[in-house]
């Protein structure tokens, strides 16, 4: 190794050379800086002489959280990791700034920015479990609002009427008057109803594992553990549970719209539990703890819709106003 050299500074400055070229180590003094230099050549030069591929880098991320994560968190950097096959061959210490720009670049071609940010931040962590130290410059497509539609108290009442007798029907009484999500359904058993108080223990979920296999995990987030009161209709409706996968609650709900004319996700139930919470002024941290959102930005940020009718309301409300103001009329009158 090296002998430190004294700076101008003062300082003591190691120069190493290895492969990937040289680091310097500088110190206050001429044993600090040879100890600095010794360590790194002792620990991270021996990282850096088994610079894995991409490939071998996600393998290793993926299982060394797959105990740690949710098992369908692990499921989704699974299907993510098919994006990564054309550059599965480069060494992390070969993916520069440009050709993890023009990767991230090529999946944008195809996909939503949704699918890119994920597929990004996926890559990120990864890199960053070889190269701690490692900064992400990349360019990201830009984040495109959501535009949700969600059933009014009308629509809510077709989709039961049309479920009624139905497995189906409980899932939506679930999630339109309870905000439980369809996982959270799925996982319920008779047990975590509390027949003389209406109320049902939301506690875990039924998830998918990367290998296609359906495991009981915690809930999605801290908040996510909470008791939800019900309207004893419905508690007498589904205290029973809903014997459907989270996968059978998807495909029998798109069944019930197509069935009916109508075009929503069975997730925009919780959507029009939470409008309808905001509508009647229920405080945003009654919605939260209800819903089980861990942050008022998520609520806010995409629970806090109004329905098509009350905007037209509103719209025609602003556009009568600015008419009679345009007639020369008082805008009260």
């Amino acid at each position: 190794m090296a002998t430190a050299r004294v700076l101008p500074s003062g300082n003591y400055r190691v120069r190493v050379h290895y492969e990937g070229g040289y680091k310097s180590f500088t110190r206050p003094t001429k044993r600090e800086a040879e100890r600095a230099a010794a360590l790194w050549l002792s620990g991270v030069q021996e990282e850096l002489s088994q610079d894995p591929t991409l490939q071998e880098a996600v393998n290793r991320y993926i299982e060394n959280k797959r105990w740690i994560l949710s098992p369908s968190t692990i499921r989704a950097y699974e299907s993510l990791r098919h994006y990564f096959l054309e550059y599965d061959h480069f060494k992390i210490s070969a993916l520069s700034a440009q050709v993890i720009q023009r990767f991230i670049s090529d999946i944008a071609k195809t996909h939503s920015q949704k699918t890119v940010r994920n597929a990004s931040g996926l890559l990120t962590a990864v890199i960053r479990s070889v190269n701690p130290s490692y900064v992400s410059c990349v360019t990201l497509p830009q984040r495109v609002k959501p535009e949700y539609t969600i059933p009014d108290d009308e629509e809510v009442r077709r989709l039961l009427d049309a479920a009624k007798g139905l497995e189906i029907e409980k899932a939506i009484l679930l999630a339109a008057f309870g905000s439980l999500r369809r996982s959270e359904i799925a996982a319920l058993t008779p047990e975590d109803f509390n027949l003389k108080e209406h109320t049902v223990r939301v506690s875990k979920a039924l998830v998918m594992d990367d290998a296609n296999t359906l495991q009981v995990k915690g809930p999605k987030t801290t908040a996510g553990s909470r008791t939800i009161t019900l309207p004893e209709a419905v508690f007498d409706a589904v205290k029973s549970g809903v014997p459907l996968t989270p996968n059978q609650i998807t495909k029998q709900f798109e069944a019930l719209c197509r069935k009916i004319g109508v075009h929503y996700r069975f997730h925009d139930l919780r959507h029009y539990h939470a409008s309808m919470l905001h509508a009647l002024g229920v405080p945003d941290k009654y919605i939260m703890e209800r819903g089980g959102w861990g942050s008022a930005t998520v609520l806010s940020g995409i629970y806090e819709h109004t329905f098509s009718a009350k905007q037209k309301e509103v719209g025609d409300q602003v556009t009568a106003h600015f008419d009679a103001v345009m007639n020369g009329k008082s805008g009260h009158e």
